[in-house]
This record gives structure tokens, C-alpha cells and sequence, in this order.
């Protein structure tokens, strides 16, 4: 008996040199386990890391029999859902031995079959569903460091015995692979921490490789930061669609380049009909709330790359139409009148119908023609339609 208890105790510290000398912590994990088998002759073993207080995550799986490695440094990685350790999932309580093991800080023993609730979301059910691989014994023990925290579980699988059978696990073998178990949670915190290390280290030279460029690193920044709010000063805050600023740049950069290139530029402008009697019949959260989905359905209606859609002032919104005819322009405008007439805003129980009135006009940019003009027929062509009736379209081409 003494001899056996010598034997395991040299067996346990000839592991820990072996454990003091990994070199990566998945090959440290695999190489965990694989001692663990050898020691406990068991089948197949597995290592969750407690990711944080709620829960375990997998990180490797050895198993003899049916020669896969999962995880480690020699194995494919595989999507195992992480294990609750409150134990319960959708308010229904479940027995993850794991879990309750990294709870509770003991080592439990299952000898007779694992169930389902006490395996569920481990590596080991993963693969009893898989494969059809039977559970027969289990012992999962905590992985405690010197201050009572647990780091994980190792968690063993199905002793065999000299027939080569799946059996229970001895008794007398149990303190000694809990030996080994703190023996590996010291081993895994101190690679953890090692590698802790290393990575601050590599963040300090990679923070000293930075200042030597830190003044490239400062404008590039103050360049984003400047671009970011100039991006926001030309975004209309409620409906997120571009505003009349965004559109007066954009208006001028198109002109230049039509007047270049000698091709037409069409203008819609567009006005919400009686929509002071939407504020005032159901607020001004209805409105605006109609404003934003007036916005959606025009840029919805124009996703040409080229189309320019912003909100110029109150409710009217223009749309910016790059290489379109006065006709074309027309056709679209009427489209998106009829779409708007169509819509059916539900708010508060409450269905508001809006329409709107749409003025078209359409310009050969040219060195002789004043850019204004095409904004200005615009202009004119919309107060044609509201004097019509409203909800209707009118045009003005350039002479």
C-alpha cells in the first residue's frame, strides 16, 4: 500500500515539473489532461475556465477512445455554449455537475450514469449527442488557488478498468487526482498571469513604438475628430437625413461638376400639406414623428448614389436629382406624392394621412447660368402646386 501511495506520489511530482514547463496555456490545458487520464486511467476528460462570475467557458477535451482532442494546441475548436453556474436557465433549475462543482468549491462524483440535467452544455454532452458516447462516471473537481478562488473545473470521464470496461472511479483514486487538480490550478493561474505579464509587456513596447509617431497619431485624430463633427453639423438631428447645409455644399460640388461634364441637374422640393394641423390636432411628437417617416419614404424612393435627399427647413425636403430630365424628375416626383398619400402613420392609436405638394425644376448648369435658379424655379414651381390644391405636382424647366 505504501509503495502504491510512493509511487503516486512520485507520479504527482514528476507532473508538476512536467506542468512548470508548458509553454502556451491551450498547450498546457491539453497536457492537463492528458495526465489526468493517465493518472486516474480514464477515457476522456475536459477544462472549463470560469470567464467571470456567471459563468464557465469550455477550452479543451481529450478523449482515448474515440481519438479527438477538442481545443489544446492539436485540436479544432468547437462551439460549446458556455455553463451557467446559477444553475438555472430560463428560471428552470438545472444540475450542471461542473458548475456545481466551480459553484460550491467541492469535487463531485457521479458513478452510475450521468443524466442529462447534470451534463447539459458541457463537452460531454456535446458529444454524447453527437456520437452517441455514454457517460458511465464522472468526476468533476474545482480548480482552487492558494486563496480559496476557483479558477475552473477538470472535469474526468468514465474510469476503466483492467477489462478495458467503463466503470466507476476507485475511491482511494479521488484524493489524489483532486492532488493533481490543484497542481494544475496553480499551473493554469500562474500561465494566466504569465501571460498577463507578457501581454502588458507587448503593450508597452507597442505604446513606445506609438510616440515616436505620436504627432501623426495626434493630427490623424484631431482630422477624424473634425470630419466627425463636421459630419453631424450636416446631419439633420431628427429625422437623420441630410440638412440644408449638407445641401448647399453638396448643391455647389454638383453644379461645378455638371457645368464641367454638361449634364442636367433636376430639383424636387417638396412641402407636407396643412401640417401645422397635424402639430396642432396631435402634437408636436406626432409631428416630428411624421417627419421622420416623410424622410424614410423619400430616401427610400432616391438610393441612386448619386440622388442628394436633405431636409430643407420645417417640413420641406428637396431631393437633388444629378443627370435627370425635366420628365424623368417629374415621373419620380409623382411616384413619391402618390407614396406619401398612401402611407397611413399610426401614432397613439391615432391614424394620421399626410400628403404633399411637389415643385420640379431642371437646369443646364453653365458659366452664363446663375446656380440659384434651378433652387429658385424649384421654388416657384412648389407654390404652383400648393395654389393648385396642393397635393399635386408642378414643374418649371429653364428657358
Amino acid at each position: 500500500m505504501k509503495e502504491d501511495e510512493f509511487a503516486r506520489n512520485s507520479k504527482l511530482v514528476a507532473i508538476a515539473q512536467s506542468l512548470s514547463e508548458g509553454d502556451s496555456t491551450e498547450k498546457l490545458l491539453e497536457l492537463i489532461i492528458s495526465e489526468a487520464l493517465s493518472f486516474a486511467n480514464a477515457d476522456a476528460g475536459s477544462i472549463y475556465i470560469r470567464s467571470d462570475r456567471e459563468t464557465l467557458h469550455f477550452e479543451c477535451l481529450v478523449n482515448r477512445s474515440l481519438l479527438l482532442v477538442r481545443g489544446g494546441t492539436s485540436g479544432v475548436p468547437v462551439d460549446i455554449p458556455d455553463i451557467p453556474l446559477s444553475g438555472e436557465v430560463d428560471g428552470q433549475e438545472l444540475h450542471f455537475e461542473a458548475a456545481a462543482a466551480c459553484r460550491n468549491g467541492e469535487t463531485r462524483l457521479v458513478q452510475e450514469g450521468m443524466s442529462d440535467r447534470q451534463q447539459l452544455y458541457s463537452g460531454a454532452k456535446f458529444y454524447a449527442d453527437l456520437i452517441g458516447y455514454e457517460i458511465v462516471s464522472a468526476l468533476s473537481i474545482p480548480l482552487s488557488v492558494s486563496d480559496s478562488r476557483v479558477i475552473g473545473v477538470l472535469q474526468v470521464l468514465n474510469a476503466v478498468d483492467g477489462e478495458g470496461q467503463f466503470g466507476p472511479f476507485a475511491e482511494d483514486m479521488i484524493p489524489w487526482i483532486e492532488s493533481l487538480a490543484s497542481l494544475a490550478a496553480v499551473a493554469i493561474y500562474n500561465r494566466q498571469r504569465l501571460d498577463s505579464h507578457v501581454a502588458k509587456h507587448e503593450q508597452v513596447a507597442h505604446q513606445v513604438q506609438r510616440r515616436t509617431l505620436e504627432l501623426e497619431t495626434v493630427i490623424d485624430d484631431l482630422q477624424t475628430r473634425n470630419a466627425r463633427l463636421q459630419e453631424e453639423n450636416m446631419i439633420d438631428g431628427l429625422t437623420g437625413v441630410n440638412n440644408r447645409l449638407a445641401f448647399e455644399d453638396a448643391f455647389k460640388i454638383e453644379w461645378r461638376r455638371a457645368e464641367r461634364q454638361g449634364y442636367k441637374l433636376s430639383l424636387l422640393m417638396f412641402d407636407i400639406d396643412h401640417f401645422k394641423e397635424v402639430n396642432d390636432t396631435f402634437g408636436h411628437l406626432a409631428g416630428d414623428q411624421c417627419l421622420r417617416i416623410v424622410s424614410h419614404l423619400i430616401k427610400s424612393a432616391f438610393n441612386r448614389s448619386a440622388d442628394f435627399v436633405a431636409r430643407y427647413g420645417g417640413e420641406e425636403f428637396v431631393v437633388l436629382l444629378p443627370y435627370l430630365e425635366l420628365d424623368s424628375a417629374i415621373l419620380c416626383a409623382e411616384r413619391l406624392r402618390a407614396i406619401i398619400e398612401a402611407y397611413v402613420i399610426e401614432y397613439t392609436g391615432s391614424e394620421i394621412r399626410l400628403t404633399a405638394s411637389v415643385g420640379v425644376s431642371c437646369v443646364q448648369p453653365s458659366s452664363d447660368t446663375d446656380a440659384t435658379q434651378l433652387i429658385k424655379l424649384a421654388d416657384k414651381a412648389l407654390y404652383s402646386a400648393k395654389d393648385a390644391g396642393r397635393n399635386c405636382v408642378r414643374s418649371i424647366a429653364a428657358q
